[in-house]
C-alpha cells in the first residue's frame, strides 16, 4: 500500500512540474508581449495613456498606433525587457486588464526564470577560466 502511494505521489509532482512547463511554455517573449499589446490598444486607449504619460502634445500627436506609443516609452526607458512595471500599471489604470494580465504572466515568466539563473549560478563553481570545477 504504501509502495503505490509513494508511486502515485512521484507520477503527481511530475505531472505538475509538466503543466508549470506548459504554462511558462505558452508565454510569449517579450516582443511577442508588445505586439499583443499594441494589437489590443485602440486610439482613444493611445490618447489617454500618452497623457497619463505626461507626454508634450506634440509628441501625443505624432503617436498613433500602438507600436509607436511602447517605441516610444522604449525609448523614454519607461519600458525594458527587464520591467514592464510601468506599462502594466498603466494597462490597468486604463481598464485594459486582460492585457495587463499578458504583461504580468511575461513579467512572472521573467522573475521566475532570473530565479532559476541565480539559483544556478550560487551553485555552480567556476575557476579563473570559467571552467565549472563543482
Amino acid at each position: 500500500m504504501e509502495l503505490s502511494y509513494l508511486t502515485c505521489m512521484f507520477y503527481y509532482s511530475l505531472c505538475i512540474q509538466h503543466i508549470a512547463a506548459l504554462q511558462m511554455a505558452s508565454v510569449p517573449s517579450y516582443r511577442g508581449v508588445l505586439k499583443q499589446v499594441s494589437d489590443g490598444l485602440d486610439p482613444e486607449d493611445i490618447e489617454n495613456i500618452t497623457y497619463s504619460l505626461g507626454f508634450k502634445p506634440a509628441k501625443r500627436a505624432s503617436i498613433k498606433n500602438g507600436v509607436q506609443l511602447l517605441q516610444e516609452m522604449e525609448n523614454q526607458d519607461l519600458i525594458s525587457e527587464e520591467d514592464l512595471s510601468q506599462l502594466k500599471q498603466l494597462l490597468d489604470e486604463h481598464d485594459k486588464k486582460k492585457l495587463g494580465k499578458i504583461v504580468g504572466r511575461y513579467m512572472d515568466k521573467n522573475s521566475r526564470k532570473a530565479d532559476e539563473e541565480e539559483a544556478t549560478a550560487g551553485s555552480q563553481k567556476v575557476d579563473h577560466t570559467g571552467e565549472d570545477i563543482s
